[in-house]
Formats: C-alpha cells, sequence, structure tokens
C-alpha cells in the first residue's frame, strides 16, 4: 500500500515540527534566563547575608578578648561594663543585635536564599557544576548564621572555624563568578539596601521607641519645672534652685 502524502499537507506537518523545535529552544532558552536570574539574586543575597554575619561574629570575637584578657565587655546597651565571663559577653552582643534588627534581617534573607536554591534545583546541564559551588555557598551562609544564635568551642577555635567559613565563601564567590558574575557596584548598592533596612528596624523596634518617649518626657518635665519662679536649668540639662547668692571670689579652672 502506498501512502501520499499531498504538499499541502506536508506543509502542515513541516510547520508542527518547526513550532515544536521553537518552543522546544524557547523553553530552553526561558530556562536558562530563569536559572541565571535566580542565581544571580541567590547569590547576592547570600554573600550579603555572610557579610553581615561575618561583622557579627567579629564583634563577638572583639567582646569575647576584652571579657577574658580585660573583665569588661561592651553590654546590649553598648555601654562597657565589668564582665569576665564570656558568655556573658557575647549573651549581651546577640541581645543588642537582635534589638537592633540584624538577626531579624539574616533569617529573612536566609529564607529568601533558601527558596531561591529550591528554584535553581533542577540546574540547566551548562550550570550543574556551578550548582555545587552555589550548594557549598549556602550551606556555608547557613552555618555562619547558625555561630551567629549559638557561637561554639574556645576563642581560638571559634576565630578559626569563621575565618575558614570566610575565605571558604569567597572561594565559592570566585567559582560561581565564572558563570554568574555580580558587579561591585550591585554587591555595594544590595549591602546599602540592606544595612538600610537594618537601621530602620532597630529605629522602629520597642526599645527605641521607648528610649525616645523617655527622653521627650524628661525633656518635657524639665521644660515645664524650669518655668518656675525659683527654678533653674542649667545648660547641662540639671535643674537647680538659688538658696542663697554668693559673694566670694569665682574658682577658675586651674
Amino acid at each position: 500500500m502506498t501512502i501520499t502524502i499531498e504538499k499541502k499537507h506536508f506543509y502542515v506537518l513541516l510547520g508542527i515540527v518547526l513550532t515544536g523545535i521553537i518552543m522546544f529552544v524557547v523553553i530552553k532558552s526561558c530556562s536558562k534566563s530563569d536559572y541565571e536570574t535566580t542565581a544571580k539574586d541567590m547569590k547576592m543575597n547570600a554573600m550579603v547575608t555572610a557579610n553581615i554575619a561575618s561583622q557579627i561574629l567579629a564583634d563577638y570575637e572583639k567582646n569575647w578578648q576584652s571579657a577574658i584578657h580585660d573583665d569588661h565587655a561592651i553590654n546590649a546597651k553598648g555601654e562597657r561594663e565589668w564582665c569576665s565571663d564570656f558568655n556573658t559577653a557575647i549573651a549581651w552582643r546577640y541581645m543588642y543585635f537582635s534589638n537592633n534588627g540584624y538577626i531579624k534581617v539574616l533569617d529573612s534573607l536566609a529564607n529568601v536564599v533558601k527558596e531561591d536554591m529550591i528554584i535553581m534545583e533542577d540546574a540547566p546541564s551548562k550550570y550543574k557544576e556551578t550548582q555545587k559551588s552555589f550548594l557549598a555557598l549556602y550551606n556555608d551562609m547557613n552555618t555562619l548564621i547558625s555561630l551567629v544564635k549559638e557561637p561554639k568551642g574556645s576563642l581560638v577555635m571559634f576565630g578559626q572555624r569563621v575565618n575558614e567559613l570566610l575565605i571558604d565563601v569567597e572561594n565559592r564567590d570566585n567559582e560561581t563568578g565564572l558563570k554568574i558574575s555580580i558587579t561591585e557596584e550591585e554587591r555595594s548598592n544590595k549591602l546599602i539596601e540592606i544595612q538600610t533596612l537594618i537601621l530602620d528596624l532597630a529605629f522602629n523596634s520597642p526599645e527605641m521607641k521607648a528610649n525616645r518617649k523617655y527622653k521627650e518626657d524628661n525633656e518635657n518635665f524639665l521644660k515645664e519645672m524650669a518655668k518656675k519662679e525659683d527654678v533653674c536649668l542649667g545648660a547641662d540639662g540639671i535643674l537647680y534652685k538659688i538658696i542663697k547668692e554668693g559673694n566670694g571670689d569665682v574658682p577658675s579652672e586651674t
């Protein structure tokens, strides 16, 4: 039996095949484009998260050293205070960073990176090796966050572990940069954006609002008291009364 294909049917069949090929190419191209966009976003957020975590961990290490060697540390309010227990010294700084929005931002960024990693699981063949570096970067980022929340080991071991992770993060940055690059301007803008968010969270935190209210109430109290006839308000904010005016010599600074 001979099957005869008319010319018009041939063109229809050819059109269907070409359409299928075009759709396949478009889908692959979109997949590649989506992967690159997501990977760039993931990398940007992971690097900023690692940067912020490294700042916090450096602060921990400095306060840890101060408590051990100087019996003083910086408390949760940013004040220098007597302290010889490194656990207390670190707890103070964790509270400081928590109150000022840093921990909240770290958790938020980590969730964004996690969602990006889920999207990136089915990486195009071109990015299979790069995907391994992204996974390693993701794990390093999470380890840094874990150290922020639960510092472990001795002071020396802690410092070594942090340095190892930061070197590893830099290596992963370089490895992924061969396929997914980020400019210094993009990094800087992202870091400024996150730092601005942290400042905004700190400014609007319950503790900061309470401090501003206390300061405002105190200033209003001083102003009201200073209106009284026998009360004076000094330049340093101290209220005082002149019980008896003196008439002797006024001492100089020396």
